[in-house]
């Protein structure tokens, strides 16, 4: 076997260099967010883009942020976009982690 191909995603990068990978299982049981996407293009802010479902209250967003600052800390800003679909890749498929920062992304295994 020469490779196998699966599913890569950028890393968040905290303000003091940290590198955090695999953020799904925040969203694990946010039944109201029909998608989400966490972009970085600094190092000091997340922006969480949300497709909300029906019903999706500003409590909703509070136990997603409670979610995030357990994983991320405190130390870097976190910012919700809510909009009516996610950036999607080139081949159709969601991203979950965008990073603008050289150091956040992945280009291969």
């Amino acid at each position: 076997m020469s490779s196998v191909d699966g599913r890569f995603e950028d890393y968040i990068v905290l303000p003091d260099g940290t590198r955090i990978g695999r953020l799904d299982h925040v969203f694990k049981d946010a039944v109201k967010v029909y998608e989400a996407q966490i972009v970085q293009e600094r190092r000091d802010e997340l922006v969480i883009r949300i497709v909300p479902a029906d019903g999706y209250t500003k409590s909703d967003e509070q136990f997603l942020l409670t979610q995030m600052v357990d994983r991320v800390g405190t130390k870097i800003r976190l910012r919700f976009d809510y909009v009516k679909s996610v950036e999607r890749s080139p081949s159709g498929k969601l991203q979950f982690v965008i990073s603008g920062l050289p150091e956040g992304q992945i280009t291969s295994i």
